[in-house]
């Protein structure tokens, strides 16, 4: 028990120094790094959904790539978002036309599964380098990319911390049976004081505005780990990976990013019109 918490703090140390040293020096490498993290995720992700196909698990980290590209900016630079939201579809269409050179039953079946990736993974994580330019006026701002961050990591840590000190009614208890509704609140408790210091130190964005942003990350990741959760279920798994020691898979670390994102990044749209 000792072995794993030590192992948990310093894998979690690690991967939140490399995190927050890339988004503050080098968006380029960032980038790359959550270009890495979204084909790792879509590895986990085939398991979980039992995308079987060989042929389409391949097919499916071209088109996680691709999309992640193109929404990005790495590699590519397209024009407006209507040239995107048509490219976005048509690589969505392409497994289902590769399913025609595949000579198994459950071909197409199986390439229906493989849009499951892009839009569960590569796109929360292609838009996330972009948040460095989400302030209207305001552009390359890459604190706005480290501040999501810290609403997450801050929800989970004190939802957890919450959980296991005062934590009796549960959340969500079909899927996720340690999760209380003290914990989650607790997070946003916590997520909200997190959202004033980070008012106090950047001078972004209104106070008001960071409160929402706060709220809706911690609403959509607390859905993004249940929806992990219940993948890992229905899989019958209790990590979706063994990449990080004493964390699990990549999906397990990642889980709260991959709703939060998009739906933060909505919300700031609308926002800061």
């Amino acid at each position: 028990m000792k072995n794993n918490f030590i192992q948990r703090t310093l894998t979690g140390a690690l991967l939140v120094a490399l995190i927050v040293s890339l988004i503050l020096f080098n968006n380029i490498l960032f980038t790359a790094l959550m270009c890495a993290v979204a084909l790792g995720c879509a590895h986990e992700l085939h398991s979980l959904i039992n995308l079987t196909n060989a042929h389409l698990k391949t097919t499916s980290f071209i088109t996680v790539t691709v999309a992640f590209l193109l929404l990005s900016g790495l590699g590519v630079q397209v024009g407006s978002s209507l040239t995107i939201a048509v490219t976005l579809g048509f690589i969505l269409l392409i497994p289902m036309v590769s399913s025609l050179f595949i000579r198994d039953s459950n071909a197409l079946e199986q390439s229906f599964l493989t849009i499951v990736p892009v839009v569960y993974v590569a796109i929360p994580l292609g838009i996330l380098p972009r948040f460095i330019d989400v302030i209207p006026g305001r552009p390359d701002q890459p604190v706005m990319i480290l501040s999501l961050f810290v609403l997450i990591w801050v929800n989970d840590t004190f939802a957890y911390l919450t959980g296991i000190s005062i934590g009796r009614h549960r959340l969500f208890e079909r899927v996720s049976p340690k999760k209380s509704w003290e914990g989650a609140i607790g997070g946003l408790l916590f997520s909200l004081g997190a959202a004033f210091g980070l008012f106090e130190i950047t001078g972004l964005m209104i106070l008001p505005i960071w409160l929402g942003l706060a709220i809706v990350v911690v609403i959509f990741g607390i859905f993004g780990d249940l929806l992990e959760s219940l993948l890992k279920r229905s899989k019958g798994v209790k990590d979706s990976g063994d990449l990080l020691p004493g964390h699990g898979g990549l999906l397990d670390r990642f889980d709260a990013v991959l709703l939060s994102v998009p739906a933060a990044w909505i919300y700031l749209s609308i926002v800061l019109i």
